[in-house]
């Protein structure tokens, strides 16, 4: 589900690294991706949860992606998906994000990190870090509430049983 695409600048010799931003975990109550669910499906009632992924980090200042998560994703050097749109890339040949997925370049001669996937996903970025994708909860749940940036490495969703009536 979702996080943007690395690209290896394959015109050097040793090429250059970048990473794939992080993908999305998302509860819902129809299978697929979010892509192939829609936009229109996913908020009727289809999704309960999407807990986004955080953004790439950048290669030559050697620093963290930004954040996945809240309403909006963390900013990085290039902007967060949020609950209405995808986050801008920073280059010239951007594939922006969208619903489900954080962007990405398709040029192999340009090194990019990918932005988070999420509701919508945050901007890809060449040289700094990526935006992270934004979360979303369903209105059909009662009590919920998400954070962005709490958690480091992995992310994870949980659900806690409440009661059975």
């Amino acid at each position: 589900n979702g996080g943007g695409t690395a690209t290896t600048d394959v015109t050097r010799a040793t090429g250059v690294g970048t990473a794939s931003g992080g993908g999305l975990t998302h509860i819902a109550l129809v299978t697929g991706t979010l892509q192939a669910i829609g936009y229109t499906s996913a908020v009727t009632n289809n999704n309960l949860i999407i807990a986004a992924g955080g953004g790439a980090g950048a290669y030559y200042t050697y620093t963290n992606g930004a954040s996945g998560g809240g309403l909006t994703g963390g900013d990085g050097a290039v902007q967060n998906g949020s609950q209405t749109a995808a986050g801008v890339n920073n280059f010239a040949t951007p594939i922006v994000g969208g619903f489900g997925y954080g962007g990405y370049s398709a040029s192999p001669t340009i090194a990019i990190s990918g932005g988070g996937g999420g509701f919508y996903g945050g901007g890809a970025t060449q040289n700094a870090q990526a935006g992270g994708g934004s979360g979303y909860l369903s209105s059909s749940l009662t009590t919920s509430s998400m954070t962005n940036g709490v958690r480091t490495g992995n992310g994870y969703a949980k659900i806690t049983l409440v009661s059975l009536n």
